[in-house]
């Protein structure tokens, strides 16, 4: 269960990151910004809210994972995600560079999830 946990918090947290990121587009510049213009911002609103839910899924998670596991297949699968969505809905580039870092970064999910004995 660990797993299932963990991997519905990954999700919950790129959408959340996604939304925010979306609901920042249609805000104006820092200088015209307004409190209504970020409450108003649905986006952005349930951004939080999946933020907020996630936590309790990854609070599950860790209850049953170690924290050595379950922290860098957090960061590692959510920046795929992110990064993926990024490159091919926001049209953001991604350097030769950083693709070749992205393509490493399963093999680290692997290494990083292999059972094997103790020290």
């Amino acid at each position: 269960m660990g797993y299932f946990f963990l991997s519905i918090s990954i999700l919950l947290n790129s959408a959340a990151g996604i939304l925010l990121k979306l609901g920042t587009l249609g805000l104006p510049s820092l200088n015209d910004l307004t409190l209504s213009s970020l409450v108003s911002n649905y986006l952005i609103w349930i951004g939080l809210l999946l933020f907020a839910i996630n936590a309790i899924f990854y609070f599950a998670a860790l209850a049953r994972l170690k924290l050595s596991i379950a922290y860098p297949l957090m960061v590692s699968t959510g920046f795929l995600l992110v990064a993926s969505f990024s490159f091919i809905y926001l049209r953001e580039s991604i350097s030769l560079l950083q693709a070749s870092g992205m393509l490493l970064v399963p093999l680290g999910i692997v290494l990083v999830t292999w059972k094997e004995e103790k020290l």
